[in-house]
């Protein structure tokens, strides 16, 4: 378990030879599939994703409501 707090090693044996074996079984984006990623927006979901999420943010957005149509 130690080993495993040390983020040096951890990248250097577990995380770059994992890496490389996922980079070479996934396929590579078409361009068709490029342009689509490039042409949206995203919202929090990005961020999240991404892996550093600004969470004031998230907590800043307003909570959206249902109307009275939808209550019934």
């Amino acid at each position: 378990a130690v080993p495993l707090n040390l983020p040096a090693f951890r990248r250097a044996r577990i995380s770059a030879p994992l890496l490389a074996i996922y980079r070479k079984i996934t396929p590579n984006l078409s361009e068709t599939e490029q342009i689509a990623l490039e042409a949206g927006t995203v919202g929090f979901e990005g961020q999240l994703f991404s892996g550093k999420p600004d969470w004031s943010e998230l907590l800043g957005q307003a909570r959206p409501e249902l109307s009275v149509d939808e209550q019934a």
